[in-house]
């Protein structure tokens, strides 16, 4: 560009100085003649000059009802803007004169970790954290074996209670307990003997199927497996069933479970320096019992239950 410029104003100081060699026509007609007393060249082609031409159509081959404004209408009214066409296949429509809304007003479900019938639903985890203390005891009296006296034990234990749907119906159990246990023998006629025993002390397996689960009842049966550390294996199965009233459920249980007990005896002991010492609840290595229940769980509001 700045070369072409340079080559102008040259020319133009040539013209004013020598103004006989103003038409120097260096080219071709238009290629690079400097004719400044005319009006610009034009480019010719057998003397014929090229008209400018219409990228648009002047004249209309449709007719339209737009007010020739062919890219919005704007309709007579809103209604005409949604139309509902009939099933049949002939050409008839209606017009909607208004849209209708509906409002649905649901209730929002929460899952209460401590319902009785709590179950993840499928590809959900359930994790429930049991924390508990407990102090239970009993005296006893054996005379004839010069022994008299009472036992005590304290438990604090915290429990873990993992869960998985594989169904919304079915789900795989895993649980955990840490125990912080202490016992004692207060003997009659001599000093206390005392123990403790604290780690992880049962872990267990099973599954859920909650077979029943309607607007009005709900019922599930349980199935798994749990060892007690130098205590016993437990083979437990549970059956629960409710009904459901308003925001509470009245429920049932039965459960029955087989203990397959470590050694030849069950029962309460400890071991001190110099001995031991045992009572026995049960001279089997095996022992089967059942309970049964009943219950109500009722939701209070969004963030307290009762049970």
């Amino acid at each position: 560009m700045k070369k072409q410029l340079s080559l102008l104003v040259g020319a133009v100081a040539l013209a004013g100085m020598t103004p006989a060699i103003a038409e120097t026509n260096w080219g071709a007609r238009a290629g690079s003649s400097a004719n400044l007393s005319s009006a610009p060249a034009t480019r010719t082609r057998q003397n014929v000059n090229y008209a400018k031409y219409q990228t648009r159509s002047n004249t209309s081959t449709y007719a339209t009802r737009d007010g020739n404004n062919m890219y919005y209408t704007q309709p007579a009214n809103r209604s005409a803007m949604y139309k509902q066409y009939a099933s049949n296949t002939s050409s008839s429509q209606s017009v909607r004169s208004s849209r209708a809304e509906t409002v649905r007003t649901e209730l929002k479900r929460k899952y209460y970790l401590a319902h009785p019938f709590y179950q993840p639903l499928q590809g959900k985890f359930g994790s429930i954290t049991d924390i508990s203390y407990a102090s239970s005891g009993y005296d006893f009296d054996a005379s004839n074996y010069a022994l008299a006296g009472a036992w005590d034990t304290t438990q604090f234990a915290i429990k873990e209670d993992f869960s998985y749907g594989i169904t919304d119906k079915i789900a795989v159990l895993g649980m955990l307990r840490y125990e912080v246990n202490k016992y004692k023998f207060d003997w009659k006629n001599d000093p206390d003997d005392k123990d403790d025993d604290n780690g992880l002390n049962l872990y267990g397996l099973g599954f859920q199927w909650r077979a029943v689960d309607t607007a009005d009842w709900i019922g599930e049966l349980s199935a798994y497996f749990q060892h007690q550390k130098d205590v016993a294996n437990n083979f437990i199965l549970e059956l629960k069933g409710g009904y459901k009233v308003s925001r509470t459920t009245i429920y049932g249980l039965v459960r029955g479970w087989y203990v397959d007990i470590d050694g030849e005896a069950y029962g309460d002991g400890i071991e001190y320096d110099g001995g031991a010492a045992f009572i026995a609840q049960k001279l089997e290595d095996h022992a089967f019992y059942v309970e049964g229940g009943l219950g109500v769980f009722s939701v209070l509001d969004e963030d307290w239950t009762l049970n």
